[in-house]
């Protein structure tokens, strides 16, 4: 009866919201750790009820066999019938690799345990401690069963508390990382308890012989266990606190509009977290490695020591490795660049996508990626830093009036700046600086402004077709390329002068006038 209530407690047969392990085929598994209950009370009751009214012990062990051999049947069937569901269930939504490959194995762990149970009863029959092999034996059994559920209830609880808070008010990022470590926590320490309770129950048991070096084993076990435990949790809540601060992975996609100009710059932090984040997770792992190998009693000084000469005939033969490295911490340290901001290389130019510890990644305006080396940066133009200033200029008619075309850009400036799109863009409005030179038929004017980092060049456009509108409305014609004449008539009389300077209106009189001489 227990069994069939705690099983429909975790599996919720007729109600799949109430279900605390989401496992297909609920009710088959129900009836299953019923069956295995009720069973598993009828043969312990008749192995009761021989031990009172004085039967022979062989047939009490005989009467235990059979009903071993009854519930390790059944546990197959149920381990290999269901498997996929075992495996579904205890993968979850979303399962990361090693999830994946422990819910895949714990079906046939399942199996393997079953007949190792089975065969130890089998061996224990007919000896002195057989009742107490024997308890033992389904003790662990049932630990084992239940362990996985545990731990998965246990999770399933927890992460919906944590969701019914977080639903009520947006957690930090610490608090984030201190609910996934205590899940991890939770979920390894119902293992460790599990597998403290199993090596307690085997140890008077097994006290001398092989008996006692796979008793010291499976303490080694239990050790290494709890390394994993605690290095995982030191994992999982790095893991989740880098990820709740650090900034979205941001890329122009072809066909975006540019125009608006890309998002903010990511704060130094941002940028530098991705890097921080690589390092630190290195760091976690190689401590775990040592701390899993002294668990286990590996002495770990003569690795250490072997790492450290490695890893300097590592430095020695990647030299350019190195420099990419060192390169990039001081181009890091100076806050040359982050990531969103625009910058030129010299060879190369690009909005900054990626940071690696070796080199970053520029993304051309055109869609091309480059990976640039940080050692073959040598100078770096950062177009995104604090304010950008945009000079330009325009060719008006060279009779127009500059009076008037200042007081026109000044009033297309004011305008930009109430606007409630681009106004606030700016630091200093768009103004006339002043006439830069006055060429044959033009009249040379240059104008600026003085604007936040991101995309100016969409201010200056949206500025020029203000502009143009403005000087059309007001008469203000810009300077054209075609060549005018200008006084053409009086031009040809004072030739005309100058070729026949008697008076003589056409060459025709010349020869009249020499006759009438």
């Amino acid at each position: 009866m227990a069994y069939a209530i705690f099983a429909r407690l975790l599996f919720a047969p007729g109600d799949a919201a109430a279900r605390l392990i989401p496992i297909p085929n609920a009710g088959w598994h129900w009836r299953m750790v019923a069956a295995y209950g009720a069973i598993g009370g009828v043969v312990g009751q008749m192995v009761r009820l021989a031990h009172v009214s004085g039967a022979d012990a062989i047939a009490i062990e005989g009467w235990f066999l059979a009903g071993a051999t009854v519930l390790t049947l059944l546990k197959l069937w149920w381990f290999i019938a269901g498997a996929r569901d075992i495996e579904a269930a205890f993968a979850g939504s979303e399962p990361g690799l090693f999830r994946r490959a422990a819910a895949a194995l714990l079906p046939y762990f399942y199996v393997v345990t079953a007949l190792v149970i089975w065969a130890v009863g089998c061996l224990a029959a007919g000896k002195p401690q057989s009742t107490s092999w024997n308890f033992a034996a389904g003790t662990t059994q049932v630990t084992l069963l239940l362990l996985p559920i545990l731990a998965l209830g246990a999770h399933a609880l927890m992460s919906a508390a944590a969701a019914a808070r977080f639903r009520r008010r947006q957690p930090g990022a610490l608090e984030q990382a201190a609910t996934a470590a205590g899940h991890t926590l939770v979920t390894g320490g119902i293992w460790l308890i599990g597998v403290y309770l199993i090596v307690e129950l085997w140890k008077p048991i097994m006290a001398d012989g092989a008996a006692f070096a796979a008793l010291r084993l499976v303490s080694g076990a239990m050790r290494l266990l709890a390394a994993v435990v605690f290095c995982w949790t030191a994992w999982s809540f790095l893991k989740t606190w880098f990820e709740a601060i650090a900034p979205a992975q941001r890329a122009n996609l072809p066909g975006a509009d540019q125009d608006e100009g890309p998002g903010a710059p990511a704060s130094r932090l941002h940028t530098v977290l991705p890097l921080v984040r690589n390092v630190v997770f290195i760091a976690v792992l190689a401590i775990s490695i040592l701390v899993v190998l002294s668990s286990l009693g590996v002495n770990t000084a003569p690795l250490l020591a072997g790492f450290g000469v490695f890893g300097l005939a590592v430095s020695f033969g990647s030299q350019t490795l190195i420099r990419d490295i060192v390169s990039g911490m001081f181009f890091l340290a100076d806050d040359a660049f982050r990531v969103g901001e625009y910058v030129d290389t010299g060879k190369l130019k690009g909005t900054v996508e990626k940071i690696s510890l070796r080199s970053v990644q520029l993304r051309h305006q055109n869609g091309p990626l480059h990976t640039i080396p940080f050692g073959q940066m040598q100078a770096i133009t950062n177009y995104s830093r604090d304010w950008s200033t945009i000079k330009f200029e325009l060719h008006f008619d060279r009779d127009a009036d500059p009076e008037q075309i200042r007081k026109t850009v000044k009033k297309v400036g004011l305008a930009m700046l109430e606007d409630e799109e681009i106004g606030k863009e700016f630091l200093v409005p768009l103004k006339m600086q002043g006439i830069r030179d006055v060429t044959d038929n033009s009249l040379v004017v240059r104008l600026k402004f003085t604007a936040k980092p991101g995309n100016p060049s969409f201010i200056q456009r949206e500025a020029m077709k203000r502009l143009l509108a403005a000087f059309r409305e007001t008469g203000i014609a810009l300077a054209s390329n075609a060549v005018t004449v200008r006084g053409g008539e009086a031009t040809a009389a004072a030739a005309a002068a100058v070729r026949f300077p008697s008076g003589r209106s056409s060459p025709s009189e010349a020869p009249a006038a020499h006759a009438n001489g």
